[in-house]
This record gives C-alpha cells, sequence and structure tokens, in this order.
C-alpha cells in the first residue's frame, strides 16, 4: 500500500515546467496579457511624469508675458518639454487675438494632452477584466481534459485525472496574477491622471490665456 501511494503521488506531482505545459495555448495567451501590462504600465509611468506641470514653468514665464516679449516666450516655452508649456504655447500661437481665442485655442491643447496621457490606459482596464475569465476559460478545458482522461481509463485512479486538474487550477491562478497587478495600477494611473488634469487647468489655460490676450 504504501508502495502504491508513494507511486501515486510521484504521478500527480509537478513541477513548474510540467504546470506551464500543460496550461498550453490559454497560459500562452495570460503571458502575452501579463508582457503588455508591464509595457503599458512602463509605458504610462514616464509619460504621466513627464507630462506632470512643474510650478516654477508659469513663474519663469510669466515676466516675458507680461512684458509682451512672445519670442522670448516661445523661446522659453521650447526649452521646457512638458503638457503645460505645450498648452501655452498654444496660446501664445494665438497672440493679439481676443482672450476668447486664445483660451479656445489652449483649451484644444489641453485636451489633445489630456488624450496623449490616457492613451493605453484602458488597456490596462481591459486586461484586468478579462484576465480572470481566460484563466476561468483554461480551467474548463483542464476540468474536461481530466474528465476525458479518467473515462479512458476509469481503473487509473487519481495520476490519470492529476494533469487536468493541474492545468485546471494553475490557469485560475495565472489569470488572478495578471488581472490583480492590471486592476490596481489602472486604478493607481486613472488618479494620478485625474491630478494631472487638475494641475493643468489651474497653471495654464486661464491664467495664462489672460496674460496672452
Amino acid at each position: 500500500m504504501m508502495l502504491l501511494a508513494a507511486g501515486a503521488s510521484a504521478e500527480i506531482s509537478f513541477g513548474w515546467r510540467e504546470m506551464i505545459a500543460q496550461g498550453g495555448v490559454v497560459l500562452a495567451v495570460l503571458g502575452i496579457m501579463s508582457v503588455l501590462v508591464v509595457a503599458v504600465a512602463l509605458d504610462r509611468y514616464f509619460a504621466l511624469r513627464l507630462g506632470q506641470p512643474r510650478p516654477e514653468f508659469m513663474a519663469g514665464l510669466r515676466p516675458f508675458l507680461d512684458y509682451g516679449d512672445r519670442d522670448r516666450a516661445v523661446s522659453y516655452t521650447n526649452a521646457k518639454p512638458g503638457a503645460i508649456s505645450r498648452t501655452v504655447r498654444a496660446g501664445i500661437a494665438a497672440w493679439g487675438e481676443d482672450r476668447e481665442y486664445v483660451e479656445e485655442a489652449m483649451w484644444r491643447q489641453r485636451q489633445v494632452e489630456v488624450l496623449g496621457w490616457e492613451n493605453r490606459l484602458s488597456w490596462l482596464g481591459t486586461i484586468g477584466s478579462i484576465a480572470p475569465f481566460v484563466g476561468l476559460f483554461g480551467t474548463v478545458l483542464g476540468i474536461i481534459h481530466a474528465f476525458q482522461a479518467l473515462s479512458r481509463d476509469q481503473a487509473g485512479g487519481p495520476g490519470v485525472v492529476a494533469g487536468g486538474i493541474a492545468e485546471a487550477l494553475f490557469t485560475t491562478a495565472a489569470g488572478l496574477l495578471v488581472a490583480v497587478p492590471s486592476v490596481v495600477l489602472f486604478n493607481v494611473f486613472s488618479r494620478k491622471l485625474r491630478v494631472l488634469r487638475a494641475e493643468l487647468d489651474s497653471a495654464a489655460p486661464r491664467r495664462a490665456a489672460g496674460w496672452c490676450a
């Protein structure tokens, strides 16, 4: 009996390589999703970090606008990359027009900047939503394989269904492992985006439009 138990234990034990092999196409899809999550997270991190308004930017620009020095104001904004500099530059390009026209030009650029920040952010939310279902699909396939193996060899014991069960559990875990960080990152970046949008609104459009008009 002890020998049979040991043999069964050996049959149903799986290492990481065996479990990955059992995961098949479903696990490959989850692997691709995980790579996308990392890539999008890094891309959005640097995009939002570089796009963050700098308080000193408006302080350095104000003297040029107060004295009506358009050329130096343009040179200053060209030397300062970022969303706020591009937004102000759009207003400077409308220099001499009425206030509403300048504000409209800056508002359009503001929308471009916000859309740029939001670019590909929805991927994280989408992956976070569907990854558990992909893992669940792998679970269903694993259970099907387990019952198929059991129907072919009803006297084989637990070793017959171990492969399918391992596949089912592993894909479920992989789906959650991809989904949870995706949802967390999506929420973190969404909150950061709301903060940046508020900072951009308070720093650029209204105040700078009044100086440029």
